[in-house]
């Protein structure tokens, strides 16, 4: 009996081959919670620039990320004033902290979290040109300036 030996080439192209397996089944199953999620009460729309909420096809709250100050991700959440629940109760819990509007806290129920997070860091990078003020008398930038003051 002779027993074959893969070389280094045939190894890397078969580990290559199970990772892309691997990868097209998570996106199938990836694709199939996200068909199975959309027949939920409540299912939700990750865009580029906002979260929009619905009911079946009601929609009930757009939420812009312009809008949204932090996004806490955990399993259970406490409570606070002014929340709202808007959950299925599958998958991690978000809790989405407003700037402004009735309910500042909205809590959603998503399977992967972190498309959320995602598209709403993404959002950010592009639409905030000052990454960080630290300084307390930091000059405002360009576009938030009087026209008559001197840069």
């Amino acid at each position: 009996m002779r027993v074959e030996r893969m070389t280094k080439e045939e190894q890397l192209a078969e580990l290559a081959r199970q990772a892309e397996k691997r990868t097209a089944l998570r996106e199938q199953e990836r694709q199939f919670h996200e068909r199975q999620d959309r027949y939920r009460f409540i299912n939700y729309e990750i865009g580029d620039t906002q979260l929009t909420i619905r009911l079946f096809t009601f929609k009930l709250m757009i939420i812009p990320y312009s809008q949204i100050l932090d996004i806490e991700v955990a399993s259970i959440l406490v409570m606070r004033p002014s929340e709202i629940n808007l959950s299925n109760g599958v998958g991690e819990m978000c809790r989405i902290k407003r700037s402004r509007g009735w309910f500042r806290y909205v809590i959603i129920s998503l399977r992967e979290p972190k498309v959320l997070l995602n598209a709403f860091y993404a959002f950010r990078s592009l639409a905030d040109p000052v990454t960080e003020m630290t300084e307390r008398d930091a000059p405002l930038p360009p576009f938030l300036r009087p026209n008559d003051e001197p840069e």
